[in-house]
């Protein structure tokens, strides 16, 4: 990849220098880029010019985001593109988790964002993708993946378009710039998915529905439950969806049930989330058959990401577990929680 730092008069938005002019071309996100898009084709995702084009010396584009000097900015000029081979082709992002459990295949759209990296000798970019919808840091070396090593495992993980020295760019500013969807196979591989309008550079999957994946993130087998020492119950026509709001880093999750069926055990009953959830961050509600229910998660600390359930009624309060659910339950739940980031 070939970056580079604007001249220091131009790049430098302390004040004290003179002020720097973007050229007329698309910019994106409150000017945190200009000139960028992204293309799938031939099996390849690539971060190119801003009408398709490749990036070079005489067609820049160009990243403003924050200098690891507090209060600075810094603007960097992008004259290559960036990209990554998919499992349609000779994969170069395989066996990366992003916090998925492994060999369980994801036939719905994952979202991924996509991060302009800054260098510690703060004169390049790397482009990474991720699952967290809103990072100001990228992680440690451990969990910057790329096409040579697959170590993006965790949900807050990142994953390097090109090959880098991880350490170079790890625990660094970085600015998110757009997104698009990827699923994943049971061979732990990932196919970008056709590109919409709702994906690309200024875009962030924001108001988009996304459906739980069924036996996903520690869920039991084609459910949305784990059996947690019981079997889980199950609806084959319920529904679990999901929104992000990329700004905030909430996730609010919408799942309703006519007909649940074939839980059993006097264990809690715990529903799988998406992403492992910020201590204390969830709120929300259920109903089943009518009686209102609050609910709580199960984080002493955030490690886990299943929901619980405290039934409250006129006759008593108790903890939901598996067997109150071995018959029919009309169920619907709505919260929204802080995405956990340790970064």
């Amino acid at each position: 990849m070939t970056n580079n730092t604007l001249n220091p008069k131009q790049s430098d938005f302390s004040g004290t220098s003179s002020k720097f002019a973007f050229d007329d071309r698309t910019r994106y996100c409150g000017n945190y880029s200009e000139n960028l898009g992204i293309s799938y084709s031939s099996s390849t995702f690539t971060i190119n010019a801003g009408d398709g084009t490749a990036l070079s010396s005489n067609n820049l584009a160009y990243v403003n985001l924050p200098s690891k000097t507090s209060g600075r900015q810094l603007a960097i000029a992008i004259s290559s593109n960036q990209n990554f081979v998919d499992s349609t082709g000779s994969s170069e992002i395989s066996g990366n988790l992003f916090g998925l459990t492994a060999a369980v295949a994801t036939t719905v759209d994952v979202p991924f964002f996509i991060y302009a990296v800054l260098n510690d000798s703060e004169n390049a970019v790397a482009f990474m993708i991720s699952r967290m919808p809103n990072s100001n840091r990228s992680p440690a070396s451990g969990d910057i993946g790329m096409p040579s090593s697959a170590v993006a495992d965790n949900q807050y993980s990142f994953f390097s378009l090109e090959n880098i020295t991880a350490t170079s760019y790890d625990s660094n500013p970085c600015v998110c710039i757009g997104s698009f969807r990827m699923r994943m196979n049971s061979s732990n591989d990932w196919a970008v998915q056709a590109l919409a309008i709702t994906d690309g550079i200024g875009l962030f999957q924001e108001g988009i529905r996304f459906s739980f994946p069924r036996g996903q993130f520690g869920a039991a087998t084609s459910k949305y439950f784990q059996n947690n020492g019981g079997t889980a119950p199950d609806d084959a026509a319920g529904s679990y969806y999901y929104t992000l709001n990329q700004k905030s880093n909430i996730c609010n999750i919408e799942m309703i049930s006519t007909a649940f069926t074939g839980g059993s055990g006097a264990v809690q009953l715990q529903m799988a989330s998406p992403f492992i959830v910020q201590q204390g961050s969830a709120s929300g509600w259920t109903m089943y058959i009518g009686v209102t229910t609050s609910m709580t998660i199960t984080l002493a600390t955030p490690s886990t990401q299943f929901f619980y359930f405290i039934s409250t009624n006129d006759v008593a309060t108790k903890i939901l577990q598996n067997s109150d659910f071995s018959t029919s339950k009309n169920w619907r739940s709505q919260l929204a929680f802080f995405i956990y980031n340790p970064n």
